[in-house]
């Protein structure tokens, strides 16, 4: 289950899988806000590796293939991702060090490098945002897509805010109870 206390997050064998039906969107307060249907069940993480079972939707009916990965795999993509993260702040600090240094020299590269640099260092800052991101929200279960196009679901694993899912985990869900099948 993926249990949050302040900035610690916790991955442990049992998993709180929860299935989000996109209901659609309606105007609330002058804002346009989703409406999803969450459903959850409580289960076992594999010992090693990965599973891969189905969840049956109890507003549409629909079976959604999902995979539960282990404890060790779902703690290894968190910190690759997180490294990820570092590794991407890191080279956008060298290359914005050397910016400054070279500007400060007046013996810097021509302006087509340094907007090269600049470039450089705009990807790292991007890639390191989406490397934290991603270490935060991986909980070791990810929906199995059936086409390569199958994008434009209304079925997702995830909480449908992940960052007030991390910051403000809600109370239990108020839905119907999820069957959940698994292949092996």
């Amino acid at each position: 289950m993926l249990r949050t206390s302040g900035t610690d997050m916790r991955i442990e064998a049992t998993a709180g899988l929860r299935l989000s039906h996109y209901l659609g969107s309606g105007q609330q307060f002058g804002s346009e806000v989703h409406l999803y249907a969450v459903q959850t069940a409580m289960v076992r993480r594999p010992e090693h590796g990965s599973r891969t079972g189905r969840a049956q939707c109890a507003t549409c009916g629909d079976w959604v293939a999902f995979r539960l990965r282990s404890v060790a795999l779902t703690r290894r993509r968190k910190y690759l991702a997180g490294a990820s993260a570092l590794v991407s702040v890191a080279v956008a600090v060298l290359v914005l060090t050397y910016l400054i240094r070279s500007d400060m020299q007046d013996v810097g590269p021509s302006s087509w490098a340094a907007l090269g640099l600049l470039l450089v260092g705009a990807c790292a800052v991007l890639a390191a945002l989406t490397g934290a991101f991603l270490a935060a929200a991986e909980d070791g279960c990810t929906r199995v897509r059936n086409q390569p196009r199958d994008v434009r679901s209304k079925h997702m694993f995830k909480p449908p805010q992940i960052r007030r899912a991390v910051r403000r985990p809600g109370g239990p869900d108020a839905t119907a109870h999820l069957d959940v099948e698994f292949d092996d």
